[in-house]
């Protein structure tokens, strides 16, 4: 719920307010649904008051070293073909590239989680090359579960009844890449 917070203090009121020297300091806060948590971190810095606030809440993870490094990644790239003609041009000008991005085109009918054979006839072997040459490779995933019964992945959706709903609880279908699609409800910890 929101919380709502008011300040008063006398540096913090425009100097052409009546009265504003004899003001209280004030703090209060209030929220539509009861008494909220509230947790003040004061600090001499912003490096303090962040070091607390890890405390408070943990710290996040770093990220593995090449995905801070340059990564290449445009619409189109579909094989495995296309990946090794790039790694060879960044080699051969010497340009360090630590990530290769494929588009949904790498992707059976625009089906989430397959590789189209004529792309990848060994995506984890191809794949495996690749990140022995130094380059990571992501594969873009798109949400939109083609609607099919002969996918596996839309049949098992509607087994477990993972895909969002409308208000009247039909399937929310929409049109994106692969054709008429649904999508899956990750706020369902099943689908997560």
């Amino acid at each position: 719920y929101p919380v709502f917070m008011h300040l008063l203090a006398e540096d913090a009121i425009a100097d052409g307010l009546h009265g504003a020297a004899e003001m209280p300091r004030r703090f209060s806060v209030g929220a539509p649904a009861g008494s909220p948590e509230i947790y003040l971190i004061a600090g001499n810095s912003a490096r303090e008051v962040t070091t607390r606030l890890q405390r408070l809440v943990g710290t996040v993870p770093l990220p593995p070293l090449w995905a801070l490094g340059y990564h290449q990644s445009r619409w189109g790239y579909a094989s495995f073909a296309d990946l090794d003609a790039l790694d060879e041009k960044f080699r051969s000008r010497k340009i360090p590239c630590d990530g290769l991005w494929l588009d949904i085109d790498y992707m059976e009918g625009f089906r989430v989680f397959t590789f189209n054979e004529k792309h990848f006839s060994s995506p984890k072997n191809q794949i495996e090359d690749l990140k022995k040459r130094g380059r990571r490779v992501v594969p873009i995933l798109d949400p939109g579960i083609k609607a099919d019964p002969e996918f596996e992945v839309f049949r098992e959706g509607v087994k477990k009844d993972l895909f969002c709903r409308t208000a009247e609880g039909q399937p929310f279908t929409g049109i994106v890449w692969p054709g008429e699609t649904v999508y899956p409800d990750f706020s369902l910890p099943e689908c997560r």
